[in-house]
């Protein structure tokens, strides 16, 4: 993880935490500064004044929007190249699916208040960023389960498993532990494909149910868009209710792409209304 997201991360938690003291640190990545201060001045979020400063930009966006930047950006960095020829995997696809999913989870924790909002939306960002840890570490194995795929119609997951003996699920959960992250974001990232899981059992369960959500909408992290087939599945509904519908997940995930991931123009596809 870029040191400067960690130790963003990391000030955010903490009460004692200045304005001050958090541009300080986002002012020594350059670009990550420089977006801070478009995005507080772009049409979403801007208030009638203009920012011309990462204080300036941090006071007006708030702790939390700042958390989300750091992390979304500066893994979009750190992921977005790659030496495996994998032109079949759709790397926009990848991160609106992991965007909508956080914005959903977010959502969903805000409603149920079981588990905090921000963390819910860090953890839909990094729930399957265990797929691109294999895509940089292992880009042979990585087309290999890319072509096992599309052959044998398999979903990615279970070739990825074939192909390196591991689930991307299983090598986020050790990323994140080497990163030092906390327990509760591990177990999420590590059991996010556990169907038994509901909204009532935390982090995990709202992710789990997130990703299941959206994952059913035909938004998927893998290498293409999939239709939806037939109804959405009752408990399903109720957590796209939770969510506040699933217009609004898409379009604020669809906002998210283009502010802090610099993908305009990124569309999802037709859906139905939830």
């Amino acid at each position: 993880m870029p040191l400067v997201a960690t130790k963003v991360l990391n000030m955010v938690g903490d009460p004692r935490t200045t304005p001050e003291q958090l541009a300080d640190v986002v002012m020594t990545d350059q670009a990550l500064s420089a977006k801070l201060i478009r995005i507080a001045n772009s049409a979403e979020y801007a208030f009638g004044r203009r920012c011309a400063s990462t204080r300036d930009a941090i006071h007006l966006l708030g702790f939390l929007l700042v958390r989300r930047l750091a992390v979304t950006a500066s893994l979009a960095d750190l992921f977005d190249g790659s030496d495996a020829n994998d032109t079949a995997f759709d790397l926009d696809l990848f991160w609106g699916h992991s965007l909508t999913v956080a914005v959903a989870a977010e959502a969903v924790a805000k409603s149920t208040r079981t588990v905090r909002a921000d963390e819910a939306f860090t953890a839909g960002i990094l729930h399957d960023i265990g797929r691109l840890a294999i895509r940089r570490a292992l880009p042979e194995e990585f087309r290999a389960s890319l072509d096992l795929a599309a052959s044998e119609g398999i979903s990615l997951r279970e070739a990825e498993m074939r192909a390196t003996g591991h689930s991307h699920e299983q090598v986020g959960a050790a990323l994140a532990l080497k990163w030092r992250f906390p327990p509760h974001l591990v177990a999420a990232i590590e059991s996010h494909h556990n169907s038994e899981l509901t909204v009532e059992d935390g982090l995990s369960g709202i992710i789990a149910n997130c990703d299941r959500l959206v994952t059913r909408l035909g938004i998927v992290s893998d290498f293409g868009n999939r239709e939806q087939d037939g109804e959405i599945e009752p408990e399903l509904r109720e957590v796209a209710a939770l969510a506040g519908g699933t217009t609004a997940i898409m379009n604020q995930a669809a906002v998210l792409m283009d502010e802090f991931l610099d993908r305009p123009g990124f569309e999802f596809m037709a859906f139905t209304e939830v």
